[in-house]
Parts: structure tokens; sequence; C-alpha cells
């Protein structure tokens, strides 16, 4: 079974070819120009990807190294 993100991954990337090419009655052609807003459109799909990506590993390396942080079980411990 496909996780939530995979799931909404895959949507995205459909969603973009869909839209920058035309339906004919063997399927999706790309014209040249499709092609190339495609690339451009999935380009910066991976660039905020990998953006996100490394902000949110910035939080986690700053949440674990923070001084006089402690873990959290979830639960009051007095």
């Amino acid at each position: 079974m496909r996780g939530a993100m995979e799931s909404v991954t895959r949507m995205a990337l459909e969603e973009m070819i869909i839209g920058h090419s035309n339906e004919s009655r063997f399927g999706h052609v790309l014209s040249q120009e499709g092609l190339r807003q495609l690339v451009d459109t999935l380009y910066e799909f991976f660039e905020t990807s990998r953006n996100l990506k490394s902000a949110g590993d910035r939080l986690m390396g700053q949440g674990a190294q923070a001084p006089g942080a402690r873990a959290t079980t979830g639960r009051n411990v007095r």
C-alpha cells in the first residue's frame, strides 16, 4: 500500500503532465512548447521539494541540538 506522500506526489506529477500535454486518441501528446513548460514546472517542483526537505532537516537538527532541550514523553512528570 502506498503512503500518503507517495500518492499525493504521483497525483501532482500526473496533473503536471496532463496540464502540459494535449489529449489525442492515442493518449497524451507533448508539443515542443509543452515539453519546455513541463520541464520548467517539474524543475520547480523538485527544487521546492528539496528546499522543504532541507528546511525540515535543519529544524530537526536544531531541535536535537538546542541547549536545555528536553525530550518529552507526552505525559506530565514531576
